[in-house]
């Protein structure tokens, strides 16, 4: 085209005004409406597609250029040369830029759409786990906080430990929870070493539990993550300055929040769970044992048959989570795009790092993604990666990734006969 378009010029230099042939070179006329004081010439030199990809690189990738965008590249290029297609080509090659890619964030839209509701429809059915802490050591040893919630009721049980262990989990769970509440169908739990762990999974795989574990480094998927968010607030609020008394009072917090009615459900979760609301003191039961209003005899069907309407009441509640699922989903994916990857799909993965002053390393200079590779699909929303090395580095949820545009070598845009520009 290059070569065709000299000649054409050269030969008909009346046709093409804005065309024009020196020190064979081609030139072509290109006014800025902006350079009103016109310092700038309006003839640039037309580069031959050979040539482009090496200017690419001197005005994006050297200090000079700074690994700027798509616009400042391309108006730092206007300034002296053309070529058909130059704005496509530096939008190609600047999306495609490996260093870009894993420095600049995304200024898009996030991705990852809100997702599928739980079909959960009774208490205890699915629990989920947390631990809070490392806090201050109280003056009983403790450091941590576990968190166990029921998904459906919202009952929350609270327990202080020394350490965040298997064995302690463990210990809590066969202890306070299972064999006092029932075995779950699902447990829902974070990506830590202890709940990660081999003994872990083999008990919970003897007791025919389903484990979810959540993305990394996205804690709002986890239940828990919002009560402990309640929790943090009561504690601050209770402890008066004495950080380690922040576990003398957990009894009491665990009891307000089990007794407090739910916004969503509409019922108090210990309601849900024993069909009662526990009192905290004996006078709220009436009239004293002994006394001669209370009935010698009491008809425990008018008990019974009230504790008949649960059924009810639990599908009252399954209804009351769906419509605030729905208002959720509807406020969540209003900034929103829906994104979906594949088994060996190459992605930028969010970096987590942290700052080393002993080794020089700032966490602010580090790139902030790093390329890797989907090997397994959980969900639309969760991806397990591995690395370039091929090193197995978990689930990520998708609003961490962006996909990578860089698989094919960069391209120049095809020719197209500007004669009549």
């Amino acid at each position: 085209w290059y070569s065709s378009m000299m000649d054409r010029v050269t030969l008909n230099p009346e046709k093409f005004p804005y065309w024009r042939v020196m020190d064979d070179k081609l030139w072509k006329r290109c006014d800025d409406p902006k350079d009103l004081l016109r310092t700038s010439d309006p003839w640039k030199l037309v580069v031959p597609k050979p040539n482009r990809k090496e200017l690419l690189h001197e005005f994006h990738d050297t200090p000079t250029a700074g690994h700027f965008g798509a616009f400042k590249t391309l108006q730092r290029l206007k300034n002296s040369y053309y070529w058909p297609g130059m704005a496509c080509d530096v939008q190609r090659y600047c999306n495609r830029c490996m260093i870009c890619l894993a420095n600049k964030p995304e200024q898009a839209t996030q991705k990852g759409q809100f997702g599928n509701q739980k079909l959960i429809r009774e208490p205890w059915q699915c629990l989920s786990l947390d631990f809070m802490g490392p806090l201050p050591r109280t003056t009983r040893g403790n450091k941590y906080l576990l968190v166990v919630t029921d998904y459906f009721s919202k009952y929350s049980l609270l327990f202080p430990t020394r350490e965040a262990t298997t064995a302690q989990v463990l210990k809590v769970l066969e202890t306070h929870v299972l064999y006092v509440y029932g075995v779950p169908q699902i447990l829902i739990a974070d990506n830590g070493s202890q709940f990660r762990s081999t003994s872990f999974q083999k008990r919970m795989k003897e007791l025919e539990v389903t484990l979810w574990f959540t993305p990394n480094y996205h804690p709002q998927s986890n239940p828990t993550e919002r009560v402990n968010r309640t929790i943090k607030t009561a504690i601050r609020s209770l402890i008066s300055g004495k950080h380690n008394r922040w576990d003398s009072f957990m009894n009491e917090l665990g009891y307000a929040l089990r007794t407090a009615v739910h916004q969503v459900t509409g019922y108090a979760p210990a309601y849900l769970v024993f069909g009662r609301i526990p009192k905290y003191r004996g006078s709220q039961f009436g009239p004293r044992v002994g006394c001669k209003q209370v009935p010698l005899t009491i008809d425990r069907r008018i008990t019974a048959d009230l504790l008949s309407n649960m059924p009810s009441v639990y599908t009252q509640v399954q209804e009351a989570l769906d419509r605030a699922y729905e208002r959720a989903q509807g406020r969540y994916n209003l900034r929103r795009r829906p994104m979906e990857l594949e088994v060996g799909d190459t992605v930028w993965k969010r970096n987590f790092v942290l700052s080393d002053q002993a080794q020089g390393f700032a966490a602010k200079l580090a790139p902030k993604f790093v390329r890797c590779r989907v090997v397994k699909k959980v969900s639309k929303l969760v991806y397990e990666l591995e690395d370039d090395n091929g090193r197995h580095i978990g689930a990520w949820h998708i609003q961490d990734l962006k996909a990578d545009p860089s698989e094919e070598e960069p391209e120049v845009s095809d020719e197209r006969d500007p004669s009549n520009t």
